[in-house]
């Protein structure tokens, strides 16, 4: 016959096993845009992740304008699925400080999504002489 101490651990844990949230499945990623355009897909960078909400956070900043440069530039960031017909599953415009190493962040909610393979796409509409770099991460929930 159990112990009282043997009953309320297991009824405690069982509690807790209950009452803890589904994790988030995510991934991080960098970039570096010295130019126009970052291509997550042909630099040979994608991100498995599962079944879920695709969500994608991160900031971005400026690390150098060259003497002249007509930026920063607004960028934008779009997320595609990964297959034989790339799509686009969100897309959205991030506004870089003026500041150089001023971080400007961001999150979106793209769409739910079934289990596959990301990548992310920058780019400016011209190149404005400004170097920008960003980090986040990719999840699904």
């Amino acid at each position: 016959m159990p112990t009282s101490f043997s009953t309320t651990a297991l009824t405690m844990i069982g509690l807790m096993a209950i009452a803890t949230p589904a994790l988030a499945n995510g991934s991080k990623f960098s970039l570096t845009m010295e130019h126009r355009l970052v291509h997550g897909k042909k630099n040979g960078v994608v991100h498995s992740l599962d079944r879920g909400v695709l969500t994608i956070s991160g900031q971005l900043w400026v690390t150098r304008c060259a003497p002249g440069a007509t930026g920063p530039s607004s960028v934008t960031v779009e997320v595609w699925e990964d297959g034989i017909l790339d799509h686009s599953l969100c897309s959205f415009a991030v506004i870089p400080s003026k500041k150089l190493g001023e971080k400007v962040s961001f999150s979106t909610t793209c769409q739910s999504v079934s289990k596959s393979s990301f990548f992310v796409v920058a780019w400016k509409v011209e190149d404005d002489g400004c170097d920008i770099q960003s980090d986040g991460t990719l999840t699904t929930k």
